[in-house]
């Protein structure tokens, strides 16, 4: 799975400014420990395979992770009815959408979380 932007958006290019691009995010490794620590490294690409940053997420207590688990459970299939590694892979997709969603939001305030697709 990765997320790709439905439509083209502008962000800072380390380096050298700005574009505005479609830009596709990858997970790259998840870390979990039992309920206690959650992230993920992750990495922005342009659609032609550039990458243009890394970066990760932490959720470091247990209210980190329950907090994020609101967030996103609406966009959650039923758990029973999925099996379980792409239930979790989902999981770490929704937060990382999250994560780009609001790395983008301040150079693009008319964009909606639903411009950034899971496929």
């Amino acid at each position: 799975m990765i997320l790709k932007t439905k439509i083209p958006v502008t962000f800072n290019k380390p380096m050298s400014g700005t574009l505005t691009e479609i830009l596709i995010g990858g997970v790259q490794n998840i870390a979990r420990s039992s309920n206690t620590y959650f992230g993920a490294n992750y990495a922005y690409s342009l659609e032609d395979g550039t990458v243009i940053m890394k970066a990760a997420f932490e959720l470091k207590t247990r209210d980190e992770i329950i907090a994020l688990n609101e967030m996103i459970k609406a966009d959650l299939p039923i758990y029973e009815e999925t099996p379980e590694p792409d239930f979790e892979e989902l999981k770490v997709m929704l937060a990382f959408r999250l994560e780009m969603y609001q790395m983008l939001l301040p150079m693009n305030p008319t964009l909606k979380i639903e411009d950034i697709e899971i496929v």
